[in-house]
Protein backbone atom coordinates (compact mmCIF):
# COMPACT_ATOMS: atom_id res chain seq x y z
CA UNK A 1 0.00 0.00 0.00
CA UNK A 2 2.92 2.63 1.19
CA UNK A 3 4.12 1.81 -2.71
CA UNK A 4 1.24 3.23 -4.38
CA UNK A 5 -0.25 -0.39 -5.22
CA UNK A 6 -3.73 -2.49 -4.07
CA UNK A 7 -3.51 -5.70 -2.61
CA UNK A 8 -4.83 -7.66 -5.32
CA UNK A 9 -2.21 -6.10 -7.78
CA UNK A 10 0.78 -7.86 -5.51
CA UNK A 11 -1.00 -10.75 -5.26
CA UNK A 12 -1.47 -10.88 -9.24
CA UNK A 13 2.04 -10.67 -9.26
CA UNK A 14 3.10 -12.84 -6.83
CA UNK A 15 1.23 -15.84 -7.85
CA UNK A 16 3.33 -17.78 -10.15
CA UNK A 17 5.57 -17.71 -6.52
CA UNK A 18 2.47 -18.82 -4.32
CA UNK A 19 1.67 -21.36 -7.07
CA UNK A 20 5.11 -23.45 -6.30
CA UNK A 21 4.52 -22.57 -2.68
CA UNK A 22 0.96 -24.35 -2.51
CA UNK A 23 2.14 -27.33 -4.78
CA UNK A 24 5.23 -27.54 -1.98
CA UNK A 25 3.08 -27.14 0.77
CA UNK A 26 0.29 -29.30 -0.95
CA UNK A 27 2.67 -32.56 -1.49
CA UNK A 28 4.53 -32.06 1.62
CA UNK A 29 1.86 -31.14 3.94
CA UNK A 30 4.78 -29.28 6.27
CA UNK A 31 6.33 -32.32 6.70
CA UNK A 32 6.49 -33.68 3.34
CA UNK A 33 3.60 -36.48 3.77
CA UNK A 34 1.77 -36.42 0.57
CA UNK A 35 -1.67 -35.63 1.08
CA UNK A 36 -4.50 -34.77 -1.56
CA UNK A 37 -4.92 -31.41 -2.74
CA UNK A 38 -6.76 -31.98 -6.19
CA UNK A 39 -4.79 -30.83 -9.50
CA UNK A 40 -1.90 -29.82 -6.97
CA UNK A 41 -1.50 -32.79 -5.30
CA UNK A 42 -0.40 -33.92 -9.05
CA UNK A 43 3.10 -34.52 -8.30
CA UNK A 44 4.39 -35.10 -11.72
CA UNK A 45 2.88 -35.94 -14.67
CA UNK A 46 6.52 -37.98 -15.58
CA UNK A 47 7.50 -39.80 -12.10
CA UNK A 48 10.42 -41.49 -13.52
CA UNK A 49 11.84 -38.00 -15.51
CA UNK A 50 11.09 -36.04 -11.87
CA UNK A 51 12.62 -38.71 -9.61
CA UNK A 52 15.69 -36.97 -9.20
CA UNK A 53 14.17 -33.80 -8.25
CA UNK A 54 11.52 -35.78 -5.82
CA UNK A 55 14.43 -38.15 -4.42
CA UNK A 56 16.19 -34.44 -3.25
CA UNK A 57 12.63 -32.91 -1.85
CA UNK A 58 11.46 -35.91 0.07
CA UNK A 59 15.30 -36.31 1.58
CA UNK A 60 15.95 -32.85 2.96
CA UNK A 61 11.90 -33.34 4.13
CA UNK A 62 12.98 -36.62 5.75
CA UNK A 63 10.73 -39.05 4.64
CA UNK A 64 12.90 -42.01 4.36
CA UNK A 65 9.82 -44.22 2.82
CA UNK A 66 9.45 -41.57 -0.73
CA UNK A 67 13.52 -40.89 -0.27
CA UNK A 68 13.96 -44.84 -0.70
CA UNK A 69 11.55 -45.00 -3.61
CA UNK A 70 12.38 -42.06 -5.83
CA UNK A 71 15.76 -42.09 -5.56
CA UNK A 72 16.16 -46.34 -6.28
CA UNK A 73 13.98 -44.68 -9.54
CA UNK A 74 16.65 -41.93 -9.84
CA UNK A 75 19.18 -43.98 -9.37
CA UNK A 76 18.02 -46.59 -12.46
CA UNK A 77 17.40 -43.99 -14.72
CA UNK A 78 20.92 -42.48 -14.12
CA UNK A 79 22.46 -45.73 -14.24
CA UNK A 80 20.69 -46.61 -17.91
CA UNK A 81 22.52 -43.59 -19.42
CA UNK A 82 25.63 -43.92 -18.15
CA UNK A 83 25.92 -41.39 -15.47
CA UNK A 84 27.20 -43.63 -13.53
CA UNK A 85 28.86 -41.75 -10.34
CA UNK A 86 25.18 -39.93 -10.17
CA UNK A 87 23.33 -43.24 -9.85
CA UNK A 88 25.76 -44.01 -6.95
CA UNK A 89 25.16 -40.92 -5.26
CA UNK A 90 21.40 -41.90 -5.45
CA UNK A 91 21.41 -45.46 -4.73
CA UNK A 92 23.19 -44.08 -1.24
CA UNK A 93 21.27 -41.93 -0.60
CA UNK A 94 18.70 -44.59 -1.09
CA UNK A 95 20.03 -46.93 1.36
CA UNK A 96 20.84 -44.37 3.69
CA UNK A 97 17.00 -43.56 3.56
CA UNK A 98 15.94 -47.63 3.50
CA UNK A 99 17.45 -48.17 6.83
CA UNK A 100 14.44 -46.56 8.52
CA UNK A 101 12.17 -48.25 6.61
CA UNK A 102 10.55 -51.23 7.71
CA UNK A 103 9.20 -52.42 4.49
CA UNK A 104 12.45 -52.76 2.90
CA UNK A 105 13.35 -55.88 2.72
CA UNK A 106 16.79 -57.13 3.22
CA UNK A 107 16.60 -58.84 -0.33
CA UNK A 108 16.12 -55.05 -1.46
CA UNK A 109 18.82 -54.15 0.71
CA UNK A 110 20.75 -56.70 -1.18
CA UNK A 111 19.77 -56.26 -4.93
CA UNK A 112 20.84 -52.23 -4.47
CA UNK A 113 24.09 -52.71 -2.98
CA UNK A 114 24.69 -54.61 -5.66
CA UNK A 115 23.51 -52.50 -7.89
CA UNK A 116 25.36 -49.71 -6.15
CA UNK A 117 28.52 -52.05 -6.57
CA UNK A 118 28.19 -52.43 -10.24
CA UNK A 119 27.87 -48.15 -10.84
CA UNK A 120 30.52 -47.64 -8.79
CA UNK A 121 32.91 -50.28 -10.80
CA UNK A 122 32.15 -48.56 -13.91
CA UNK A 123 32.85 -45.24 -12.79
CA UNK A 124 36.23 -46.91 -11.73
CA UNK A 125 35.58 -46.04 -8.06
CA UNK A 126 37.01 -49.87 -7.32
CA UNK A 127 37.65 -49.64 -3.59
CA UNK A 128 34.35 -48.78 -2.91
CA UNK A 129 32.60 -50.77 -5.58
CA UNK A 130 34.44 -53.90 -3.40
CA UNK A 131 32.55 -52.16 -0.21
CA UNK A 132 29.03 -52.71 -1.65
CA UNK A 133 29.54 -56.08 -3.05
CA UNK A 134 30.75 -56.90 0.83
CA UNK A 135 27.47 -55.33 1.68
CA UNK A 136 25.36 -57.16 -0.47
CA UNK A 137 26.79 -60.54 0.12
CA UNK A 138 26.43 -59.89 3.87
CA UNK A 139 22.65 -60.39 2.98
CA UNK A 140 22.41 -63.02 0.65
CA UNK A 141 24.10 -65.87 2.70
CA UNK A 142 20.94 -67.90 2.34
CA UNK A 143 21.46 -67.96 -1.64
CA UNK A 144 24.55 -69.70 -2.44
CA UNK A 145 23.60 -68.80 -6.61
CA UNK A 146 23.85 -64.80 -5.40
CA UNK A 147 26.75 -65.35 -3.47
CA UNK A 148 28.36 -67.08 -6.00
CA UNK A 149 28.04 -64.01 -8.38
CA UNK A 150 28.31 -61.66 -5.88
CA UNK A 151 31.74 -63.36 -5.53
CA UNK A 152 32.24 -63.01 -9.46
CA UNK A 153 31.75 -59.39 -9.43
CA UNK A 154 34.06 -58.76 -7.00
CA UNK A 155 36.59 -61.16 -8.38
CA UNK A 156 36.23 -58.87 -11.75
CA UNK A 157 36.44 -55.33 -9.72
CA UNK A 158 39.75 -56.98 -8.38
CA UNK A 159 40.82 -58.21 -11.87
CA UNK A 160 40.33 -54.70 -13.14
CA UNK A 161 42.56 -52.99 -10.89
CA UNK A 162 45.42 -55.68 -11.45
CA UNK A 163 44.77 -57.56 -8.01
CA UNK A 164 44.95 -60.94 -9.46
CA UNK A 165 45.37 -63.24 -6.64
CA UNK A 166 42.62 -61.99 -4.58
CA UNK A 167 40.54 -62.28 -7.50
CA UNK A 168 41.49 -65.12 -8.25
CA UNK A 169 40.71 -66.15 -4.58
CA UNK A 170 37.28 -64.90 -4.76
CA UNK A 171 36.49 -67.16 -8.03
CA UNK A 172 37.76 -70.15 -5.80
CA UNK A 173 35.09 -68.97 -3.29
CA UNK A 174 32.60 -68.79 -5.64
CA UNK A 175 32.90 -72.28 -7.42
CA UNK A 176 33.21 -74.14 -3.88
CA UNK A 177 29.59 -72.27 -2.74
CA UNK A 178 28.42 -74.44 -6.05
CA UNK A 179 30.09 -77.59 -5.51
CA UNK A 180 26.38 -79.43 -4.67
CA UNK A 181 24.32 -77.15 -7.04
CA UNK A 182 23.05 -78.92 -9.93
CA UNK A 183 20.26 -76.49 -11.41
CA UNK A 184 20.46 -75.16 -14.75
CA UNK A 185 21.46 -71.53 -12.88
CA UNK A 186 23.96 -73.31 -10.85
CA UNK A 187 25.82 -74.50 -14.37
CA UNK A 188 25.72 -70.83 -16.10
CA UNK A 189 27.07 -69.30 -13.13
CA UNK A 190 29.74 -71.81 -13.03
CA UNK A 191 30.53 -70.97 -16.42
CA UNK A 192 30.90 -67.43 -15.83
CA UNK A 193 33.25 -67.92 -13.25
CA UNK A 194 35.77 -69.82 -15.51
CA UNK A 195 35.53 -67.44 -18.13
CA UNK A 196 36.93 -64.56 -15.50
CA UNK A 197 39.57 -67.21 -14.45
CA UNK A 198 40.39 -67.59 -18.28
CA UNK A 199 40.66 -63.34 -18.52
CA UNK A 200 42.54 -62.98 -15.30
CA UNK A 201 45.11 -66.02 -16.65
CA UNK A 202 45.12 -63.44 -19.75
CA UNK A 203 46.06 -60.37 -17.92
CA UNK A 204 48.64 -62.39 -15.97
CA UNK A 205 50.27 -63.22 -19.14
CA UNK A 206 49.83 -67.22 -18.68
CA UNK A 207 48.52 -67.12 -22.16
CA UNK A 208 48.26 -70.70 -22.62
CA UNK A 209 46.17 -71.32 -19.51
CA UNK A 210 43.83 -68.65 -20.63
CA UNK A 211 43.69 -70.49 -24.07
CA UNK A 212 43.00 -73.88 -22.43
CA UNK A 213 40.23 -72.50 -19.93
CA UNK A 214 38.39 -70.84 -22.25
CA UNK A 215 38.35 -73.45 -24.98
CA UNK A 216 36.81 -75.69 -22.69
CA UNK A 217 33.87 -73.39 -21.57
CA UNK A 218 32.91 -72.61 -25.32
CA UNK A 219 29.97 -75.33 -25.78
CA UNK A 220 28.38 -75.03 -22.29
CA UNK A 221 28.35 -71.20 -22.83
CA UNK A 222 26.11 -72.11 -25.64
CA UNK A 223 24.51 -74.83 -24.52
CA UNK A 224 22.98 -72.57 -21.39
CA UNK A 225 22.64 -69.54 -22.94
CA UNK A 226 25.65 -67.67 -21.00
CA UNK A 227 26.51 -65.54 -23.40
CA UNK A 228 28.68 -63.01 -21.63
CA UNK A 229 30.98 -66.25 -20.79
CA UNK A 230 30.79 -66.92 -24.54
CA UNK A 231 31.95 -63.41 -25.32
CA UNK A 232 34.75 -63.55 -22.60
CA UNK A 233 35.53 -66.75 -24.10
CA UNK A 234 35.90 -65.81 -27.61
CA UNK A 235 37.83 -62.45 -26.72
CA UNK A 236 40.44 -64.33 -24.53
CA UNK A 237 40.85 -67.32 -27.03
CA UNK A 238 41.91 -64.60 -30.04
CA UNK A 239 44.15 -62.31 -27.92
CA UNK A 240 46.04 -65.33 -26.22
CA UNK A 241 46.57 -66.98 -29.52
CA UNK A 242 47.89 -63.75 -30.88
CA UNK A 243 50.18 -63.14 -28.12
CA UNK A 244 51.12 -66.98 -28.77
CA UNK A 245 52.45 -66.27 -32.78
CA UNK A 246 49.05 -67.06 -34.36
CA UNK A 247 48.15 -63.82 -36.39
CA UNK A 248 45.69 -65.12 -38.06
CA UNK A 249 42.78 -64.45 -35.25
CA UNK A 250 40.28 -62.17 -35.86
CA UNK A 251 37.03 -64.24 -36.17
CA UNK A 252 36.27 -65.23 -32.64
CA UNK A 253 36.98 -61.14 -31.65
CA UNK A 254 34.09 -60.91 -34.71
CA UNK A 255 31.96 -63.72 -33.23
CA UNK A 256 31.89 -61.73 -29.86
CA UNK A 257 30.87 -58.64 -31.22
CA UNK A 258 27.94 -59.81 -32.67
CA UNK A 259 26.51 -61.76 -30.44
CA UNK A 260 26.85 -58.55 -28.20
CA UNK A 261 25.35 -56.35 -30.90
CA UNK A 262 22.59 -58.93 -31.04
CA UNK A 263 22.10 -58.81 -27.78
CA UNK A 264 22.17 -55.10 -27.45
CA UNK A 265 24.94 -54.91 -25.19
CA UNK A 266 27.93 -52.66 -25.31
CA UNK A 267 29.58 -52.98 -21.95
CA UNK A 268 31.84 -55.64 -23.59
CA UNK A 269 31.87 -53.88 -27.04
CA UNK A 270 34.88 -51.58 -26.06
CA UNK A 271 37.12 -54.84 -25.72
CA UNK A 272 36.08 -55.96 -28.63
CA UNK A 273 37.06 -53.23 -31.06
CA UNK A 274 40.42 -52.36 -29.31
CA UNK A 275 41.42 -55.98 -29.57
CA UNK A 276 40.78 -56.04 -33.26
CA UNK A 277 42.60 -52.49 -33.17
CA UNK A 278 45.61 -54.68 -32.08
CA UNK A 279 45.36 -57.11 -34.29
CA UNK A 280 45.46 -54.76 -37.11
CA UNK A 281 48.11 -52.81 -35.80
CA UNK A 282 50.37 -55.88 -35.55
CA UNK A 283 49.13 -56.95 -38.92
CA UNK A 284 50.68 -53.24 -40.41
CA UNK A 285 47.00 -52.10 -41.03
CA UNK A 286 47.00 -48.96 -39.07
CA UNK A 287 44.82 -47.09 -40.66
CA UNK A 288 42.53 -49.56 -39.72
CA UNK A 289 44.07 -50.33 -36.40
CA UNK A 290 43.31 -46.50 -35.50
CA UNK A 291 40.10 -46.58 -36.40
CA UNK A 292 39.21 -49.64 -34.40
CA UNK A 293 40.93 -48.01 -31.11
CA UNK A 294 38.65 -45.08 -31.60
CA UNK A 295 35.56 -47.34 -31.73
CA UNK A 296 36.60 -48.77 -28.90
CA UNK A 297 37.22 -45.91 -26.60
CA UNK A 298 33.83 -43.99 -28.32
CA UNK A 299 31.96 -47.07 -27.15
CA UNK A 300 33.40 -47.53 -23.25
CA UNK A 301 32.70 -43.99 -22.69
CA UNK A 302 29.32 -44.06 -23.95
CA UNK A 303 28.63 -46.84 -21.63
CA UNK A 304 30.62 -44.73 -19.12
CA UNK A 305 33.09 -47.11 -18.58
CA UNK A 306 36.09 -44.19 -17.34
CA UNK A 307 38.56 -47.21 -16.85
CA UNK A 308 37.81 -49.06 -20.52
CA UNK A 309 38.16 -46.42 -22.09
CA UNK A 310 41.30 -45.24 -20.89
CA UNK A 311 42.34 -48.79 -21.90
CA UNK A 312 41.75 -48.63 -25.55
CA UNK A 313 43.34 -45.10 -25.11
CA UNK A 314 46.44 -46.40 -24.33
CA UNK A 315 46.47 -48.57 -27.66
CA UNK A 316 45.32 -45.45 -29.90
CA UNK A 317 48.47 -43.70 -28.16
CA UNK A 318 51.04 -46.31 -28.74
CA UNK A 319 50.13 -46.26 -32.52
CA UNK A 320 50.10 -42.89 -32.60
CA UNK A 321 52.86 -42.43 -31.03
CA UNK A 322 54.50 -45.13 -33.46
CA UNK A 323 53.84 -42.70 -36.30
CA UNK A 324 55.36 -40.24 -34.83
CA UNK A 325 52.00 -38.17 -34.15
CA UNK A 326 53.46 -36.71 -30.70
CA UNK A 327 51.04 -33.83 -30.04
CA UNK A 328 48.12 -36.69 -30.07
CA UNK A 329 50.09 -39.76 -28.73
CA UNK A 330 50.79 -37.23 -25.30
CA UNK A 331 47.13 -35.75 -25.07
CA UNK A 332 45.83 -39.01 -25.57
CA UNK A 333 48.74 -41.18 -22.91
CA UNK A 334 48.25 -38.35 -20.74
CA UNK A 335 44.80 -38.67 -20.43
CA UNK A 336 44.32 -42.10 -19.54
CA UNK A 337 47.34 -42.76 -16.96
CA UNK A 338 45.81 -39.65 -15.11
CA UNK A 339 42.22 -41.67 -15.11
CA UNK A 340 44.02 -44.98 -14.59
CA UNK A 341 46.11 -43.64 -11.55
CA UNK A 342 43.11 -42.28 -9.89
CA UNK A 343 41.18 -45.01 -10.77
CA UNK A 344 43.65 -47.54 -9.02
CA UNK A 345 44.62 -49.44 -12.00
CA UNK A 346 48.57 -49.52 -11.88
CA UNK A 347 49.75 -51.83 -14.33
CA UNK A 348 47.60 -50.28 -17.08
CA UNK A 349 49.28 -46.65 -15.51
CA UNK A 350 52.79 -48.12 -15.77
CA UNK A 351 52.06 -49.46 -19.32
CA UNK A 352 51.06 -45.78 -20.67
CA UNK A 353 53.95 -44.30 -19.06
CA UNK A 354 56.16 -46.57 -21.24
CA UNK A 355 54.53 -44.88 -24.13
CA UNK A 356 54.87 -41.87 -23.08
CA UNK A 357 58.52 -42.41 -22.50
CA UNK A 358 58.53 -42.81 -26.16
CA UNK A 359 56.71 -39.83 -27.24
CA UNK A 360 59.79 -37.57 -24.92
CA UNK A 361 62.43 -40.09 -26.95
CA UNK A 362 61.03 -38.92 -30.19
CA UNK A 363 60.90 -35.75 -29.49
CA UNK A 364 64.58 -35.85 -28.29
CA UNK A 365 64.01 -35.40 -24.74
CA UNK A 366 66.03 -38.33 -24.21
CA UNK A 367 67.43 -38.03 -20.44
CA UNK A 368 63.49 -37.62 -19.43
CA UNK A 369 62.43 -40.48 -21.37
CA UNK A 370 65.09 -42.73 -19.60
CA UNK A 371 64.15 -41.90 -16.26
CA UNK A 372 60.23 -42.31 -16.69
CA UNK A 373 60.84 -45.42 -18.69
CA UNK A 374 63.11 -46.67 -15.69
CA UNK A 375 60.14 -45.76 -13.15
CA UNK A 376 57.57 -47.16 -15.12
CA UNK A 377 59.89 -50.31 -15.55
CA UNK A 378 60.05 -50.58 -11.68
CA UNK A 379 56.54 -50.74 -10.90
CA UNK A 380 55.80 -53.34 -13.79
CA UNK A 381 58.43 -55.48 -11.99
CA UNK A 382 57.02 -55.56 -8.61
CA UNK A 383 53.20 -55.99 -10.91
CA UNK A 384 54.71 -59.05 -12.11
CA UNK A 385 54.42 -57.97 -15.47
CA UNK A 386 57.82 -58.85 -17.29
CA UNK A 387 56.34 -58.04 -21.02
CA UNK A 388 55.66 -54.69 -20.03
CA UNK A 389 58.88 -54.63 -18.25
CA UNK A 390 61.01 -55.71 -20.78
CA UNK A 391 59.47 -52.92 -23.39
CA UNK A 392 59.81 -50.32 -20.58
CA UNK A 393 63.71 -51.59 -20.44
CA UNK A 394 64.25 -51.33 -24.34
CA UNK A 395 63.18 -47.53 -24.36
CA UNK A 396 65.34 -47.26 -21.60
CA UNK A 397 68.09 -49.13 -23.80
CA UNK A 398 66.93 -46.91 -26.93
CA UNK A 399 67.24 -43.54 -24.61
CA UNK A 400 71.14 -44.03 -23.30
CA UNK A 401 72.72 -45.51 -26.80
CA UNK A 402 71.20 -41.99 -27.99
CA UNK A 403 72.64 -39.92 -25.07
CA UNK A 404 75.72 -41.58 -26.18
CA UNK A 405 76.27 -43.92 -23.10
CA UNK A 406 75.72 -47.14 -26.02
CA UNK A 407 78.24 -49.42 -23.46
CA UNK A 408 75.32 -48.65 -20.83
CA UNK A 409 72.60 -49.57 -23.11
CA UNK A 410 74.47 -52.93 -23.71
CA UNK A 411 74.54 -53.60 -20.13
CA UNK A 412 71.10 -53.04 -20.05
CA UNK A 413 70.03 -54.95 -22.55
CA UNK A 414 71.90 -58.15 -21.46
CA UNK A 415 70.37 -57.76 -18.36
CA UNK A 416 67.13 -58.39 -20.01
CA UNK A 417 67.78 -60.46 -22.72
CA UNK A 418 66.62 -63.59 -21.01
CA UNK A 419 62.93 -61.79 -20.64
CA UNK A 420 62.25 -62.54 -24.54
CA UNK A 421 60.91 -65.89 -24.20
CA UNK A 422 57.60 -67.79 -24.04
CA UNK A 423 55.15 -64.65 -24.31
CA UNK A 424 57.65 -62.17 -24.96
CA UNK A 425 59.41 -63.82 -27.93
CA UNK A 426 57.83 -61.18 -30.34
CA UNK A 427 59.97 -58.67 -28.60
CA UNK A 428 63.07 -60.21 -29.72
CA UNK A 429 63.26 -58.03 -33.44
CA UNK A 430 63.48 -55.36 -30.74
CA UNK A 431 66.06 -56.80 -28.90
CA UNK A 432 68.03 -57.08 -32.15
CA UNK A 433 67.23 -53.54 -32.78
CA UNK A 434 68.64 -51.97 -29.69
CA UNK A 435 71.24 -54.31 -29.47
CA UNK A 436 72.50 -53.41 -33.42
CA UNK A 437 71.96 -49.51 -32.77
CA UNK A 438 74.38 -49.46 -29.65
CA UNK A 439 76.87 -51.74 -31.59
CA UNK A 440 76.61 -49.22 -34.37
CA UNK A 441 77.57 -46.16 -32.07
CA UNK A 442 80.41 -48.19 -30.77
CA UNK A 443 81.83 -48.72 -34.34
CA UNK A 444 81.27 -52.91 -34.15
CA UNK A 445 79.34 -52.44 -37.33
CA UNK A 446 80.04 -56.63 -38.32
CA UNK A 447 78.14 -57.36 -35.08
CA UNK A 448 75.66 -54.56 -35.66
CA UNK A 449 74.97 -56.20 -39.03
CA UNK A 450 74.35 -59.27 -37.86
CA UNK A 451 72.37 -57.77 -35.53
CA UNK A 452 70.50 -56.51 -37.94
CA UNK A 453 70.13 -59.15 -40.10
CA UNK A 454 68.64 -61.54 -37.51
CA UNK A 455 66.22 -59.25 -36.45
CA UNK A 456 64.65 -58.99 -39.95
CA UNK A 457 64.33 -62.29 -40.21
CA UNK A 458 62.31 -62.81 -36.97
CA UNK A 459 59.94 -59.51 -37.63
CA UNK A 460 59.25 -61.25 -41.09
CA UNK A 461 58.62 -64.30 -39.03
CA UNK A 462 56.22 -62.77 -36.64
CA UNK A 463 54.74 -60.55 -39.23
CA UNK A 464 56.05 -56.97 -37.53
CA UNK A 465 56.52 -54.52 -40.09
CA UNK A 466 57.04 -51.66 -38.02
CA UNK A 467 60.04 -53.66 -36.36
CA UNK A 468 60.91 -54.92 -39.74
CA UNK A 469 61.18 -51.53 -41.16
CA UNK A 470 63.30 -50.22 -38.20
CA UNK A 471 65.84 -52.73 -38.92
CA UNK A 472 66.04 -52.28 -42.26
CA UNK A 473 66.96 -48.21 -41.46
CA UNK A 474 69.44 -49.89 -39.56
CA UNK A 475 70.94 -52.11 -41.89
CA UNK A 476 71.18 -48.84 -44.45
CA UNK A 477 72.96 -47.18 -41.16
CA UNK A 478 75.56 -49.51 -41.11
CA UNK A 479 75.80 -50.35 -44.47
CA UNK A 480 76.31 -46.64 -45.43
CA UNK A 481 79.50 -46.52 -42.46
CA UNK A 482 80.62 -49.29 -44.39
CA UNK A 483 80.90 -47.45 -47.67
CA UNK A 484 78.05 -49.92 -49.58
CA UNK A 485 76.21 -46.71 -50.58
CA UNK A 486 74.55 -48.59 -53.13
CA UNK A 487 73.00 -50.99 -50.69
CA UNK A 488 72.37 -49.10 -47.81
CA UNK A 489 70.39 -46.82 -50.73
CA UNK A 490 68.06 -50.02 -51.19
CA UNK A 491 67.39 -50.65 -47.66
CA UNK A 492 66.19 -47.12 -46.70
CA UNK A 493 64.25 -46.97 -49.85
CA UNK A 494 62.67 -50.42 -48.63
CA UNK A 495 62.28 -48.87 -45.09
CA UNK A 496 60.68 -45.64 -45.92
CA UNK A 497 57.93 -48.00 -48.34
CA UNK A 498 56.67 -49.68 -45.42
CA UNK A 499 56.93 -46.84 -42.88
CA UNK A 500 54.69 -44.89 -45.30
CA UNK A 501 52.66 -47.75 -45.80
CA UNK A 502 51.78 -47.58 -41.94
CA UNK A 503 51.69 -44.04 -41.90
CA UNK A 504 54.55 -43.08 -40.22
CA UNK A 505 55.50 -39.12 -40.68
CA UNK A 506 58.67 -38.74 -41.81
CA UNK A 507 61.87 -37.76 -38.66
Amino acid sequence: GEAGVGKSSLLEEAEPGLSHLRWAWGVCDGGFTPRPMGPLTDISEDLEADADTLSLHFWRGGDDAATWRYSRLAGDRAARAYANADAAALYERALESGRRVAEVSDVDKRDLWRRLGEVRDLAGMYEQSLDAFRLALRLSTEDPLMSATLLRQRAQVRQRSGAFGPALAELSKAERMLAAETSLDARRTRVRLRSVRAGIRLEQERLQDALDIAQTLLDEARETGEFEALEQALLTMDVAAFQLGDTSVGDRTREALTVMNARGNSLRAFAAHGNLGGFAYYAGRWDEAVASFAAGRVAAQEVGDVVGAAIVALSLGEVLASQRRFDEAETVLTDAVRVLRVSGVPAFAAYGEVHRARVLLGRGEREAAEALAQDAELELVALSQKVSALEAALVRVEALTRQGRAEDALVLLESNAGSATGEGVALQPRLNLERGRALTALGRHDEALAEADAGVALADQYSLPFERAQLLGLQAEVLALTGATDAARAKAEEAGTVLAGLGVLAA
